[in-house]
């Protein structure tokens, strides 16, 4: 099994992908954060970063950038997925429009 409790990205769907206009070979990783809005990026990365460290699920509003260039806000919601022995294995997250 990968081991995603880092809070790498593995997968993002096709939505995030048409919205965006990145490709999946781009975003992997951390890079999808290139989509966000330069004003955003690093409150929303600080905070990404607090719920991995604490593997706790939690919420965040961003901007995002869709093809055309246009930004919008979304409501970014991360959760956990852990094993019997609490071990986190994967994280899954959503994006809703504001």
């Amino acid at each position: 099994m990968d081991d995603s409790s880092d809070g790498y990205v593995d997968i993002l769907n096709g939505e995030w992908l048409e919205y965006t206009g990145v490709t999946a070979e781009q975003a992997s990783g951390f890079q999808c954060t290139s989509a966000v809005h330069p004003d955003d990026f690093s409150g929303l990365g600080n905070y990404w970063q607090s719920l991995v460290s604490s593997g706790q699920a939690g919420q965040f509003e961003a901007r995002l950038r869709r093809l055309d260039g246009v930004y919008r806000w979304f409501l970014f919601q991360a959760s956990p997925m852990s094993v019997r022995s609490g071990h986190i294995v994967n994280w899954y997250g959503t994006k809703q429009g504001c």
